[in-house]
């Protein structure tokens, strides 16, 4: 199981953070939704059952989007509307933690920083496009 997450973690913190959208980024956090995600997988091991690594994929990313669906209809709820809360700020730069570490922990600080601003470009990219596409 171990082996499994990280072997994921890097993708499906992608994912968290492209599908989260400017709202859900603004109050949480990317790492706490992850963690989150990998803490329901967790602990309903023994009750789900997948029998190859796609499945589990599936499985462990569709526990992240329902997290991130769970957060947008949160902060869209009545007096937590984004339309009177303003406009959201640019996201604060998040220091890893929790189940981050286990994949950060295996690279070098150059090659989370090249990561880093490869993901930037990329992110950057996706917010170009139309809601549609992304």
């Amino acid at each position: 199981m171990e082996t499994l997450l990280q072997r994921h973690l890097p993708g499906l913190r992608a994912f968290v953070h492209l599908r989260a959208g400017k709202l859900v980024r603004h109050h949480e956090q990317v790492s706490d939704i992850v963690q989150s995600a990998c803490l329901e997988v967790i602990r309903d091991l023994d009750r789900h059952h997948w029998s190859d690594e796609v499945q589990f994929k599936r499985w462990f990313y569709q526990e992240a989007m329902r997290k991130i669906l769970m957060k947008n209809r949160h902060w869209r709820a009545g007096k937590r509307d984004a339309a009177r809360l303003g406009s959201p700020a640019a996201e604060a730069t998040a220091a890893p933690g929790g189940v981050e570490d286990l994949y950060e922990s295996v690279l070098s600080p150059s090659s989370v920083l090249i990561q880093q601003e490869e993901f930037d470009g990329l992110e950057a990219a996706f917010e170009k496009l139309p809601e549609d596409y992304r």
